[in-house]
């Protein structure tokens, strides 16, 4: 974190656009990735990215839709990638972190790479399998989100099973 402003970054993108005391959503895009704070996107933001043209939001940031926005886009057919699948690579870097031989393994930048990619890639197959397993379809734009949804639903209460708690 080097705190500096998003302005610095024009010095090496000049092709790059800021806005003074602007937020981003209006920008015409494919893609949007707010990546901020909770509940940054509301109704009007939601509105915002769909008339900018969006088709796809990667939530970066813990729950940065409120509810009302997330079910804005999914009206408008914007997919939604939900915070719970995306910070799959962030919590598999954790997980390898927490092997007691971690700092020991020797492993080259392709290998680390690639088993992030596979803790990705397996967060994403099962989100869309358990949202088929009870009966939302992979084209459906909300599988996703409900298949994260009942992933860490599920997750929860094994664990609370296995601890006794149920």
């Amino acid at each position: 974190a080097q705190q500096r402003s998003l302005k610095e970054y024009l010095k090496s993108y000049p092709n790059a656009k800021y806005i003074d005391d602007a937020k981003p959503w209006s920008e015409k895009c494919d893609v949007a990735f707010p990546c901020a704070s909770q509940n940054e996107i509301d109704q009007a933001e939601a509105l915002a990215i769909i008339n900018s043209g969006c088709r796809v939001l990667i939530e970066c940031s813990n729950m940065p839709c409120t509810a009302q926005a997330v079910d804005i886009l999914r009206t408008a057919k914007v997919v939604v990638a939900p915070a719970k699948a995306t910070a799959a690579g962030g919590v598999a870097v954790g997980e390898l972190e927490l092997n007691p031989e971690f700092s020991l393994m020797q492993w080259s930048v392709e290998d680390f790479e690639n088993k992030i990619q596979d803790a990705v890639k397996q967060t994403y197959d099962r989100s869309i399998k358990a949202a088929q397993d009870y009966g939302i379809m992979k084209e459906n734009p909300e599988s996703l989100v409900h298949g994260a949804n009942i992933c860490a639903f599920l997750n929860i209460a094994q664990a609370m099973t296995d601890q006794g708690c149920v």
